[in-house]
């Protein structure tokens, strides 16, 4: 019997409902979330998204021109964000929806990326770490 290897899911489909303040469904996005590569891109875009909040708020109380330096900033980084996870396409979507409000995106869609996207990159991580034990034990049998 030949030896056996599998591949990872490395993708995970979701279905995301645009909802409207008054209740009315909008629309729907299909979102494949590539887990591989987001296991590598997710934590450091996370960070660096947390490091340019940070730098709204010290810069809020001096205003001008760095704390719009500071705003624009934690916008592309959020931008960036939204694009790793949603893809550029769904990512212009939901911005269309939100009337291009990403303060207000992001805050709609943090609960999907704790809940769904999170534990998905933790749980390959996970598997991936399991795999790598089993084959350095298999490899010392040899």
């Amino acid at each position: 019997m030949p030896y056996r290897i599998r591949r990872s899911p490395a993708q995970v489909r979701e279905t995301l409902e645009l909802i409207t303040a008054d209740g009315q469904s909008r629309r729907t996005i299909e979102v494949e979330l590539n887990i591989p590569r987001l296991a590598g891109e997710l934590r450091p875009a996370v960070l660096e998204l947390t490091h340019a909040q940070e730098k709204i708020a010290a810069a809020a109380g001096r205003g001008g021109e760095e704390a719009q330096a500071a705003y624009d900033e934690a916008v592309a980084v959020s931008h960036h964000l939204l694009e790793m996870i949603f893809g550029a396409e769904n990512t212009e979507t939901l911005l269309a929806f939100f009337d291009h409000n990403e303060a207000e995106l992001l805050q709609q869609v943090t609960p999907f990326i704790a809940e769904v996207v999170q534990p998905a990159v933790r749980n390959y991580i996970s598997e991936c770490r399991k795999r790598a034990v089993k084959g350095r034990r298999h490899a010392g049998r040899n």
